[in-house]
């Protein structure tokens, strides 16, 4: 797991937040946060914590890479992935889950390899949030 704080500059090629894992097929699996500016990461040593970094934001994402998972997969508190189970701990409204074209994934987040089946996440915020407060915690279990 690894995170970004404070960078408030939208650039594709950065990513605000990565969780990476072996899946079962020895292929690596893995959840990015944009590095959009809308929102900065804390990693603790079992948990992956975004904060607000834009009080504009109404929404934002989450992009998974996990070969063969269903969009059954992601449930509203655990999502169950090949070789990794993720708790969500939010109380975001959560719009959307949707598999993505992977040519327009890797075009707009700078991505140079290919990647068959990319999951999109996306959460609505209300209008005021205490930035303070993490707008979700997501903890990995193998």
């Amino acid at each position: 797991m690894g995170g970004l704080w404070g960078n408030r500059r939208v650039w594709e090629q950065i990513k605000t937040g990565m969780i990476h894992w072996k899946m079962g097929n020895d292929d690596i699996g893995w959840l990015l946060i944009p590095g959009n500016g809308k929102t900065n990461v804390k990693v603790s040593q079992t948990t992956t914590s975004l904060y607000l970094a834009d009080p504009k934001t109404t929404r934002f994402d989450i992009y998974v890479y996990a070969q063969n998972a269903g969009l059954d997969a992601f449930d509203e508190s655990v999502w169950a992935l090949p070789g990794m189970k993720l708790t969500v701990n939010t109380t975001q409204k959560r719009v959307s889950v949707e598999s993505i074209d992977p040519a327009i994934f890797e075009k707009e987040q700078a991505v140079s390899e290919h990647y068959s089946a990319i999951t999109k996440v996306v959460f609505e915020l209300p209008t005021s949030w205490d930035d303070t407060k993490p707008l979700i915690d997501i903890i990995p279990k193998r």
